[in-house]
């Protein structure tokens, strides 16, 4: 049949002997058509655009996350996190519908290759929710780190506040693909079993285990970025937090009243990334705050956080009602 293997070498066989045939009959532009050599142009085409395919997915999911969160051991963990759900889809697609394991169980009635764009379906469906999961769970870390909370409280904080989201929304993915696979034709089987394992693994092991582990690990480490580095990249905003700061300042603002310049335990770092001065004031409409003391590097860089030049490493700082960084101009 046009499935079968022998008719792909078949195929190939033809296409090989090409100039002796077109030699021997007299014809020119001799080509082989059909469902099989469609079938087998696809799979070659496909083949070859896997590797700049994965190539793309992985670096671009290192920039971005470099950028979100402003890390380099994230990003890295992240992206090895992702291959490894993408491996053990491969893994499973591979044991079952080629090895023959758990076959009666699930249905199969046929061994043999899979079809040809599998591959790039399950790295690109399974890249987007492994970044998803990666951006729930690890942002809520980072905020905390960020104001404040040492590495260890900052990854348990984030973890108590998104394992239950990350959770649900990958028992959703993982029924609503392996309900596929009992009943489903023997097309759609290995995209709905590789997805249902690659979301398993991502988010029950990857995610929810991997991930606060290493970062635990790693400590302060884990947000560590070059400053040069921090200051060429854009900020972005992926998860609100901007606007949820801009509201709690804007309670604080009702409770306490209008403050010109309001910094809580703001650390604020020179250009090799140490810790130089710790700022706590509130200073209100008409008054002067006088900064004084005998290091001119820490007035320096207190006064270049205070105009949003210098992104700082920790605490509230909020000037003329805009929250730094995030509202900086």
């Amino acid at each position: 049949s046009q499935d079968e293997e022998v008719t792909a070498r078949l195929v190939a066989d033809i296409r090989d002997q090409r100039e002796a045939l077109e030699a021997r009959h007299g014809v020119t532009d001799l080509r082989v058509t059909g469902m099989t050599a469609a079938a087998v142009d696809i799979s070659d085409r496909l083949s070859g655009a896997l590797l700049p395919f994965a190539v793309l997915v992985v670096g671009l999911s290192l920039v971005l996350l470099t950028v979100v969160f402003r890390s380099i051991a994230v990003p890295l963990k992240a992206t090895a996190g992702y291959l490894l759900s993408v491996v053990a889809a491969f893994g499973a697609v591979a044991a079952v519908f080629q090895w023959g394991w758990l076959a009666d169980l699930l249905n199969v009635t046929s061994l043999g290759p899979v079809i040809s764009f599998l591959p790039i379906i399950l790295m690109g469906v399974l890249f987007g929710l492994a970044m998803d999961y990666e951006v729930f769970l690890v942002s809520r870390m980072r905020e905390a780190y960020v104001h404040g909370a040492d590495a260890l409280t900052a990854v348990r904080a984030g973890f108590t506040a998104s394992a239950r989201v990350v959770t649900a929304a990958a028992v959703i993915m993982i029924s609503v693909f392996t309900a596929f696979i009992p009943a489903s034709s023997q097309m759609v089987k290995p995209i709905a079993l590789g997805l249902a394992v690659g979301i398993f693994v991502d988010a029950f092991i990857v995610r929810m285990t991997l991930v606060p582990a290493v970062l635990a690990l790693l400590g302060d480490k884990a947000w560590w970025l070059p400053r040069r580095l921090d200051r060429a990249m854009p900020v972005l905003d992926v998860e609100g937090a901007a606007l949820e700061h801009h509201l709690d300042h804007e309670a604080w603002v009702a409770e306490h009243g209008v403050a010109t310049v309001r910094a809580e335990q703001v650390v604020v770092a020179d250009e090799q990334d140490a810790p130089v001065a710790v700022v706590d004031v509130v200073a209100r409409p008409g008054q002067v705050v006088v900064l004084a003391g005998p290091d001119r590097v820490a007035r320096r860089a207190v006064l270049s956080a205070l105009a949003g030049r210098l992104r700082t490493s920790g605490g509230t700082l909020v000037v003329l009602d805009r929250v730094l960084p995030d509202e900086a101009a």
